[in-house]
């Protein structure tokens, strides 16, 4: 008995100090922004990237409900528990419709600062990198230019979010 005690210590030990290595290391099944941007291949990935968040706002986001219904350029055209709030001015900040539109156009902002994060330092065309970073320039600001018609003054974030800087 005090010998299987003594070996359940033993590999209880050995198990403790020499994991520590194999569970620092970096994910296999996915890329981070740390590896993923190094090249002007992968910076132009970067900014395809961009575009399938203005398809999401425009077209899962039905951001032009949003945006018309309550101009009465459209109506809800019925009682639709998401759309009816916004056409009666009766909205609440945890309306399904309204945290989809809100989220996705700070996804795109998040994905736009990516840009000017990871691929100014990239060594590349300078024509290129304009290019791209105008792009990224003019997405943030159509975001910004969406959420403040919406909801008016909004935060502006120009920063790749990170979770330190969430916590502070």
């Amino acid at each position: 008995m005090k010998n299987l005690y003594l070996l359940s210590l033993i590999i209880f030990s050995i198990s403790i100090v020499g994991c520590s290595d194999f569970l620092d290391r970096e994910p296999l099944d996915e890329i981070s922004t740390n590896s993923f941007y190094t090249t002007p291949e992968e910076a132009e990935l970067g900014a395809i990237s961009m575009y399938s968040a203005i398809q999401a706002i425009n077209w899962k986001g039905k951001s032009w409900q949003i945006e018309e219904i309550p101009s009465d350029n459209s109506t809800t055209g019925g009682n639709d528990p998401d759309f009816s709030p916004i056409d009666n001015f009766t909205t609440s900040p945890d309306n399904p419709a309204v945290l989809e539109y809100w989220s996705e156009h700070f996804k795109l902002i998040t994905l736009t600062n990516q840009i000017f994060t990871y691929v100014t330092p990239i060594s590349m065309y300078q024509e290129q990198k304009n290019n791209i970073l105008g792009e990224a320039g003019f997405l943030r600001a159509y975001s910004y230019f969406d959420l403040v018609r919406i909801f008016g003054e909004v935060p502006i974030i120009d920063e790749v979010p990170t979770i330190e800087s969430d916590l502070n």
